[in-house]
Parts: C-alpha cells; sequence; structure tokens
C-alpha cells in the first residue's frame, strides 16, 4: 500500500510491491515545490471578527499599520470627498497613495498564472497591498495577512510603499 510522506516541502510516495519472494521499493517524487506555510498568517482585525465585505479595510489596516476603526473612517472619508464608495479600488487607491503608495501592474503574459503565493515568495522584504480578482490582501516582508488563505488566487495588480519597489 503507497504511503506518503513530505520532505523539504516536496511530496514523496513510498511504494513496497512483493513480487515472488523479492521485494521492490520505489519511491516517487510527486510534488516538487509545495506552498510554504511560512508566507501566510491568519489576520482578521475587524472589532467584531467579520471576515465578508471589508477587505480593503483589513488590508489597508495591516499595510499602513492602523486599527480597523481608524482605516475605515479615512476611506469612508476619502468616499464622501470622492462621492464613491469607501471599499471601491479607486477610493482607497487614492488614500495609498496619498500614505505614499505606489501602483504597479501584473504584466499580462501570463494572467492566470501569477499567485499571491507567486508574489510572496518574490517579495521577501516591504509592504505591499495587493488586489487579487475581487479581493484585496496585505503582504508585509513575504508573508500575507489575510482571513483566509488566499494564496492560490490571481494577482492583477499591487500597491508598495515607495521605499519598498
Amino acid at each position: 500500500m503507497p504511503v506518503g510522506f513530505i520532505v523539504n516541502g516536496s511530496f514523496f510516495v513510498y511504494n513496497y510491491v512483493k513480487r515472488k519472494g523479492n521485494a521492490i521499493c520505489t519511491i516517487t517524487k510527486i510534488l516538487f515545490l509545495q506552498k510554504s506555510m511560512d508566507n501566510y498568517s491568519y489576520y482578521n482585525p475587524n472589532p467584531h471578527g467579520k471576515r465578508v465585505g471589508d477587505c480593503a479595510v483589513r488590508a489597508l489596516s495591516k499595510a499602513l499599520n492602523q486599527d480597523w476603526d481608524k482605516t475605515y473612517l479615512w476611506i469612508c472619508i476619502y468616499g464622501f470627498i470622492y462621492k464613491d464608495m469607501p471599499n471601491g479600488n479607486a477610493v482607497w487607491g487614492l488614500y495609498l497613495k496619498d500614505k505614499g503608495f505606489t501602483r504597479h501592474i501584473i504584466p499580462d503574459t501570463c494572467p492566470d498564472c501569477y499567485t499571491l503565493d507567486d508574489f510572496c515568495r518574490e517579495h521577501p522584504n516591504g509592504t505591499y497591498v495587493v488586489v487579487l480578482s475581487n479581493h484585496v490582501v496585505a503582504v508585509v516582508d513575504g508573508k500575507s495577512y489575510d482571513s483566509w488563505d488566499s494564496r492560490n488566487e490571481t494577482v492583477i495588480y499591487y500597491w508598495s510603499r515607495k521605499d519598498d519597489k
């Protein structure tokens, strides 16, 4: 019966077969690179523990090192000034820009294959707000901070502090 095990992030299958008294042992490497568990951390600063509808507030809260209430209030003020909803990308994007962040577009060479996990591995230093399809997450020093593990989601664009490019 095959048995699976992990060594240094790779998944192996050990298979023992007995044929006419001779034992045959095969070890097959199934997966070379497994998602690192070191680049995700549960983070939910919402005072009521809500996990839906406030991802921009949660992400900006982490990236700006502010509490949830202060972040929510500020993007509501920006929404009021610009006559748009506070969770609109344009609204909280203006807030990030005013806080010293710069927006970067991901090249469209492989639009479905560049994941948040890839982004975390390629950005081990710095503070980022990463936009996925229908979601926003903070990445600080190569680790994503979110209320759920969104590392398999595709990155659309991201914001970085000007000194963290």
